[in-house]
This record gives structure tokens, sequence and C-alpha cells, in this order.
């Protein structure tokens, strides 16, 4: 029940928010696909709850709501773009920035469901650590250590790209990657408290976020 009051909340926030000035848009098939796309990230990840934020601040560092805001005006910033300066029509047709676009929230979606079911119960809401918590290194954790990041950070980029909202993709870029960052800060420096010279060795081996890259 917490995950769709949670869920409908963010529909709410993310969507009819930036839209208030045309909420007819809401309708509109290019929002219900991106619509579509909120409701399975938050309905297969772990509530989140002001309880869990407030347990767990000293590890977490606010970094949940870091996201939270900075993924707001991301997502604010590439809907205003196209819904007041576009003016998009209710058929409009496709070109390949808008099929570029939704291949990313594709496969951005579909690296973080299965970045969130390969960890299963460690993964978590905010930043901490279990009692009985491992350190998992299968899957797509043997090559990054942090793909559900990679996934939405995907996804967010799919959104600027699927409304052929270039500001919204510069935005998207470095607010999110700001978010990232300082999220995966706070999560490593969990992780290596907790497991030590495991992680460290883990670290070495895999990448952050992009292969080859970071």
């Amino acid at each position: 029940m917490k995950k769709i009051a949670t869920t409908f909340f963010v529909l709410l926030i993310y969507y009819a928010l930036p839209l208030a000035g045309n909420l007819s848009l809401l309708g509109h098939w290019k929002v219900i696909v991106l619509m579509l796309t909120c409701i399975l990230i938050w309905m297969t990840q772990p509530a989140l709850t002001i309880e869990d934020s407030t347990k767990h601040r000293s590890a977490d560092r606010m970094t949940v709501w870091i996201i939270l805001i900075l993924a707001l005006l991301t997502n604010s910033f590439s809907l205003m773009e196209w819904a007041y300066y576009q003016k998009p029509q209710l058929h409009g047709v496709l070109n390949s920035t808008h099929w570029l676009g939704l291949l990313l929230i594709i496969g951005g979606l579909f690296l973080r469901i299965l970045a969130i079911r390969t960890l299963d119960k460690f993964f978590t809401a905010t930043v901490h650590i279990k009692d009985d918590h491992r350190l998992v290194t299968k899957g797509v954790y043997a090559f990054l250590r942090h793909p559900s990041y990679t996934g939405a950070y995907l996804c967010y980029l799919g959104t600027a790209l699927w409304l052929g909202a270039w500001v919204g993709l510069i935005v998207a870029t470095v607010l999110m990657g700001i978010a990232y960052y300082v999220r995966i800060q706070a999560e490593e420096r969990a992780l290596e408290g907790q497991f030590g010279e495991a992680y460290e060795l883990y670290r070495q081996r895999t990448w952050i976020m992009v292969p080859g890259v970071w």
C-alpha cells in the first residue's frame, strides 16, 4: 500500500506539477509512456519512508532526498521544454532522436530492475548496511558496482531525448550526474567500512557506472 501511495504522489509531483499550465497533456501518449516507466520504477523498488530516511541519516547523508529533488528538477525541465516551447501535437511523428530516447528508457529500466532483483533484500532506498549484509558480486555486479544508478541515469537521459528536449538533456546529464556521484560516495564509504579489503579488491576489478569510462 505504501508503494502505491508513494507512486501516486510521485506521478502527481513529477508530471502534474510541471504540466499544470496544460493538464490535458497528461493524456498525451508520450507522457503516458513516461508515467508507465515511472510506475514500473517505483513499484519494483523498496518503498521510501521518512522514518527510514531519519533512521539511516548518518550513513545516507540525505542522498535519497538529493536524488529525489534533482530528479524532480530534471524531469520538470524536460517536460516544460516539450510542453511549452515545442507545442506538441497529438499525432507527432517519431524521429531517430525519439527512438533513441525510447531505447535508452527501455534499456535503463531493464538494467535497473535486473540490478534490484540481483541484490534482492540488500537493495535499499537509503544507504545503510543490514545486519546480515553480504557483498554481492554476481550478475551485472561482476562488472558494475552501481548498475541500478546506471539504469536510472539512462532513463533520465532517454526521457529528454524521447521528448526532444535538448536543454532538458543537458540538465539531466549534469543534475543526475551530481545526484548519483554524491550517492555513490556515501554508498561506497558504507560498503568499505563494512567489508574492508574485500570491497577494495572488488572495487579494483569493476567499474562504477559505465564500463571502460568510470
